[in-house]
């Protein structure tokens, strides 16, 4: 109350009780009609300006006065305005060859196709065009057009006549045809091949049987195939790729093993209860005790027992699977199993079967554009900001750590940056240095080849008369002048009049010593000494003659000769004669003296050499220093040199001794071994001090050097001790984990939050949470070991999700769920049996039991018991697991001449020798080693004799066995079967099953619970075998029209084109059409001769006969076998054809005997 104020320049205001009350202060804040403002801006009294482009305005005593411009009429339809201008303007546009063009637009002359104009503003430019060369004789140039061109097509770079053809550039599968200019492509079709693994180069288009592709590599001919089975050896012949089983040898050692990716095995691996072992490899056998370890050595297994080593842990674990308890090794510390423990405050570490899994918490983002990760936090916060690594408090400003022109400000975790202001410099010539944002004044100045720091001064190097001095990097000259010289009239000096050795007096100069007359009375003489003038009136001397005369204007009388008398000596008219550093002449009885004449110097401090100043040494503050004299207290830097060096004063640094200690601390200007300057701080001889970069070490300054020595700490009695100091530990508090607590405190463990701990006198003890109480009766185990109920235990170990449904392993014809923590469990009902007395069977696994035989078309059959069918010979039926599968037999014809039999479905052969190897009756053997699904019975059907029919074996079906357990057939084996822990084969009544094993069988339940599985019926069709296909997920077929042409297929992952065909080995081929339909060849019987073997060519799919493979040997001295086995002995000097390849001359191998 009461307090004055002034809110601006134009107001003084006063608070008075409770209410302010203003009054105007200045005149000038108010408002004058002198000059006028406009939109921010002042125009003087009477000053004209423009608005707009279209407004002239002007100021007269505060007012503004403004005449809109007025624009002419135009009759033109395109206008547009120009820039800064305010009226429109009519489009100017161009008249040429007698046609009107509208400006800005480019045409081509009528009269010259090769001219292209631009009309603009009026004025037509126009531009010859530049055509491209053409590289053809009969160019020409079509109508309408400007450069020539050649006849026929051109395809990039080059040029085709019309008619021609060619293959289209890096498409050698496209032919392209020139017609009319017009260029016609089209692909080329390829012939078939003859071969199953026909390549197609690089530069070709069609496949051919010159060399081999083989899962996706061409081979050439005759090089080795790699193939998939490392037990065949595959070659590439004619575009066919065949293949032979690889035969090992025998091996020294028991436990011989095969690498992956080789067929034999070697010592160079261990085989051991059927797994593979590296050699060196240690390992637990299957089924074994954990302690029981073996190593493969050479092919052979040893094994010994482990030895545990002693542990000391409180709770040592055994994992599954392991010998010795398991611990974890992190950072040098040791773990026991389950224990988890903090890495650093975000990281959490658990020790999990021997191995150390270390998680960290997943941050959400800040909601800033510079957060910053706090100490002891894990995730960024925007409580302060975080730039290029630096970290700075909100509300800071601070200048950018990487750039140094720019200062920012950190606010809530934004960081803002501006240019940094840089200040008014004084200096004409500033300088930018690397590294600085804004420019500086020099600190130094250059003069002439040397330096002068800031503030200080040097002569001028060509003018001794200057002294340059060194300001805000500027250098200023001045005369070097004394002030103050030590004589009364000086002389003119080599800069200026301060040379005491000469006066110069009423605007003359008199050498020093020289005796001049008065300027007005002549009786008066003076005499300059050092600078100084003393006149006085002139003593005349004692005349020898005795007849003197005094002229008038004489001051003395003289003899009447005209010698002269010059101290005491006389000397003849016109003699000259040296008096001192004067030269003198006598005159008509007068003596005229004058200074001799000397060199100037080059030197600041010259001394006096006679009668001249020479450079020989130094004259400073009136003493007088011989050449390489040091001149004492001549330098204001106490740490200087100063000597005299040819007429100059010369100063330089001092000369200091290298200290022998490594901590010398500044005695004067020179480093000292009296004391310890450590960190940059000085300590005194024998002082004891704490160590900056070790807290727990203890200095001492000695002579100059810094010795430290670690402080011993006596051993806590607690385990959990505290560090305050960051050095000894003490039992006033507890340190665990990563926090500090005091003596008391009750916390939560850091490294499993089902304890609670408290700090003792130094000692962390901690005890388990106590578990809640649940309500369900089957909890499972939950955190903290406490039992939940968001899922169930059942028989104390095993576990269940909530919601989910099982069988007890111990009862399967139990149903029970998990709810709640709750386990609910109900009786299995099966359906009553209408089997033979004693002919019910139970499935492992299963609950209910099945009959152990087949109910089907009124008669009951019994396991694996076949039958064919009275109407029909051909359809056959069979008994397996309490499943009837019935489908039509499939013929295989393994001879040439057949028999009819009645009742029999498939045609028989006379004889049951296959293959030149006889068969007895009743025995059933395979008619196609690379199909174990074709089969033939030797039987006496005709005249009991022996006789053979041969089919393709038909699988039982598996019914309702499900999906994952359905186990394809092992090489050599046809069918497939149901694991042994599923069960299938009991159905309910009225049931109807889709096998899983064959999609086209549809399964019943009949009223005796067994399934009958039949084929699916089909309609018929009425197209050609060829245009019928089987779309995906159905088993009949249909003809091409109800196929969608363009739907494409995914086959091993891979996306395939419609209507592409490929193969997938050499019998299988498979095209997407509706889905992918893939043909494997049926290979026949072959029946060779008693000289002859089957054998597969590469590249094809069956075997064929060829003769039997033979050998010739040549030996001894000498012998030969032939082919055929004759033996011939002769001995000769010849040269001998032992083979060679007579068809296509692929090989030759001669010898020399």
């Amino acid at each position: 109350d009461g307090v004055q104020f002034q809110p601006n320049s134009c107001e003084r205001c006063m608070c008075d009780s409770g209410s302010v009350s203003c009054t105007s202060e200045n005149s000038q804040c108010c408002p004058t009609c002198q000059d006028c403002s406009l939109n921010g801006r002042v125009y003087r009294n009477g000053q004209n300006f423009m608005n707009d482009t279209c407004s002239q305005c002007s100021c007269a005593f505060g007012n503004i006065e403004c005449v809109i411009q007025q624009c002419p009429v135009l009759s033109c339809v395109n206008q547009h305005r120009l820039a800064g201008s305010c009226c429109p303007v009519c489009d100017v546009g161009c008249t040429f060859e007698g046609r009107l063009h509208r400006n800005g637009e480019t045409f081509n002359s009528a009269r010259n196709q090769c001219l292209n104009c631009t009309c603009q503003r009026g004025s037509v430019t126009c531009t010859r065009v530049t055509c491209p060369p053409v590289s053809c004789l009969d160019q020409h140039r079509p109508p309408g057009q400007c450069c020539p061109q050649c006849p026929g097509c051109t395809d990039g770079l080059e040029q085709w006549t019309t008619g021609s053809s060619w293959q289209q550039r890096g498409n050698p599968c496209m032919t392209c045809t020139c017609k009319d200019g017009d260029i016609r492509c089209s692909r080329r079709v390829c012939p078939d091949v003859t071969c199953d693994n026909p390549a197609t180069m690089a530069d070709q288009c069609c496949p051919t049987c010159a060399r081999c592709a083989y899962h996706g590599v061409v081979y050439g001919d005759g090089e080795t195939v790699v193939a998939q089975d490392a037990c065949q050896q595959c070659t590439c012949s004619a575009g066919e790729v065949s293949c032979r089983r690889m035969e090992c040898p025998s091996v020294q050692c028991t436990h011989a093993g095969r690498r992956a990716g080789e067929c034999c095995a070697t010592c160079d691996g261990c085989d051991y209860e059927r797994r593979n072992y590296r050699n060196g490899e240690r390992f637990t056998p299957v089924g074994s005790s954990a302690c029981i370890s073996c190593i493969c050595q050479d092919g052979g297994v040893q094994c010994t027992s482990i030895d545990c080593p002693q542990i000391t842990c409180h709770n040592p674990t055994n994992l599954p699977g392991q010998c010795c308890p398991v611990l974890c090794s992190h950072d040098g510390e040791e773990y026991e199993y389950g224990e988890i423990w903090y890495a650093d405050s975000c990281t959490t570490c658990a020790c999990d079967g021997g191995k150390v899994d270390c998680t960290s918490p997943t941050c959400p983002t800040a909601p800033c554009s510079h957060p910053a990760k706090l100490s002891g936090s894990c995730c960024r916060t925007c409580e302060m900001c975080e730039l290029d690594g630096h970290t700075y408090s909100s509300t800071t400003t601070f200048p950018h750590p990487t750039e140094p022109c720019r200062i920012c400000q950190c606010q809530d975790g934004n960081v803002a940056c501006r240019s940094r202001p840089c200040p008014a410099l004084s200096c004409t010539s500033p300088i930018h240095e690397d590294g600085t944002c804004c420019p500086s004044c020099p600190t130094s100045c250059t003069v002439g080849t040397s330096q002068v720091e800031e503030g200080d001064s040097a002569p001028h190097p060509t003018n001794p008369c200057l002294t340059c001095s060194c300001q805000d990097g500027n250098l200023n000259c001045t005369e070097r002048c004394n002030s103050s010289p030590e004589c009364s009239h000086p002389t003119d000096g080599r800069c200026c009049r301060d040379n005491c050795d000469g006066c110069h007096y009423r605007g003359r100069s008199h050498d020093n010593g020289e005796v001049f007359a008065h300027h007005r009375d002549k009786c008066r003489s003076c005499s300059c000494i050092n600078g100084n003038v003393r006149c006085r009136l002139g003593q005349c001397r004692a005349l020898s003659c005795s007849n003197p005369v005094h002229p008038a204007g004489d001051c003395c009388p003289r003899c009447p000769d005209t010698q002269c008398i010059h101290n005491d000596r006389e000397y003849a008219d016109q003699e000259r004669f040296v008096d001192g550093c004067r030269q003198c002449r006598c005159a008509s009885g007068s003596v005229t003296c004058k200074p001799i004449s000397c060199d100037p110097t080059t030197c600041t401090h010259p001394v006096k050499d006679g009668c001249c100043r020479s450079c020989t040494g130094c004259r400073i503050n009136h003493v007088d220093y011989q050449n390489g004299d040091v001149v004492p207290d001549s330098s204001s830097n106490a740490c200087e040199v100063c000597r005299c060096l040819n007429g100059n004063l010369v100063c330089r640094a001092r000369t200091c001794p290298v200290p022998s200690c490594s901590h010398p601390t500044m005695k004067g200007c020179c480093p000292a071994c009296e004391g310890c300057l450590y960190n940059s701080i000085s300590y005194h001889d024998g002082s004891s001090f704490e160590s900056f970069e070790n807290p727990c070490e203890l200095c001492t300054c000695s002579g100059g050097n810094v010795g430290c020595e670690r402080v011993v700490c006596s051993e806590p009695a607690c385990t959990h001790p505290d560090t305050p100091g960051g050095c000894c530990p003490t039992c006033d508090g507890c340190q665990f984990g990563s926090s500090t607590y005091d003596d008391g405190a009750i916390f939560a463990s850091h490294d499993n939050t089902c304890l609670t701990c408290v700090c003792s006198k130094g000692t962390v003890s901690c005890v388990n949470k106590p578990c809640a109480e649940v309500a369900c009766s089957n909890p499972s185990i939950g955190s903290c070991d406490c039992p939940v109920c968001s899922g169930c235990s059942y028989n104390g170990d095993t576990l269940y999700e909530d919601g989910q449904f099982f069988n007890p392993p111990d009862n399967p014809c139990r149903r029970c769920s998990c709810y709640e923590g709750n386990v609910l469990c109900r009786d299995t009902r099966c359906p009553s049996l209408k089997c033979w007395v004693l002919s019910e069977v139970h499935s492992p696994g299963s609950c209910c039991p099945r009959c152990a035989n087949c109910s089907a078309v009124g008669y009951l059959f019994a396991e694996d018991e076949t039958w064919i069918s009275p109407m029909d010979s051909c359809l056959k039926c069979q008994c397996h697991n309490g499943v009837v599968t019935c489908g039509r037999t499939r013929c295989i014809v393994p001879c040439q001449t057949t028999v009819a039999v009645p009742g029999q479905c498939c045609p028989v052969c006379r004889g049951c020798t296959f293959n030149n190897m006889p068969h007895e009756i009743g025995s059933t053997f395979e008619a196609n080693p690379m199909d174990p699904c074709e089969v033939c019975e030797c039987s006496a059907i005709i005249s009991d004799s022996p006789s053979m029919t041969c089919h393709r074996v038909m699988c039982p079906s598996l019914a309702d066995c499900p999906r994952t357990c359905i186990v394809q057939p092992d090489p050599g084996t046809c069918c497939p079967t149901c694991a042994s822990r599923c069960t299938y084969g009991t159905c309910g009544s009225h049931n109807i099953a889709i096998p899983h094993d064959n999609r086209c069988m549809s399964c019943e339940c009949n009223a005796n619970h067994t399934w009958l599985c039949s084929p699916t019926s089909c309609p018929p069709l009425d197209c050609p075998q060829s245009d019928r296909y089987t779309p995906k997920g159905t088993c009949c077929d249909c003809c091409e029209e109800c196929i969608d042409p363009s739907e494409g297929c995914v086959y091993d992952g891979h996306t395939v084109a419609p209507q592409h065909r490929w193969l997938v080995d050499k019998c299988t081929t498979c095209q997407c059409f509706a889905g992918v339909n893939c043909v494997t060849q049926r290979c026949r019987m072959l029946m060779c001769n008693s000289d002859e073997a089957p054998s597969v060519t590469p590249g094809e799919c069956c075997p064929h006969c060829i003769p039997r493979p033979a050998s010739c040997v040549a030996f001894g001295d000498p012998h030969y076998q032939t082919f055929d086995g004759r033996m011939i002995h002769f001995q000769g000097t010849c040269r001998y054809l032992l083979t060679a390849d007579c068809s296509r001359a692929a090989f030759r191998l001669d010898f020399i005997d």
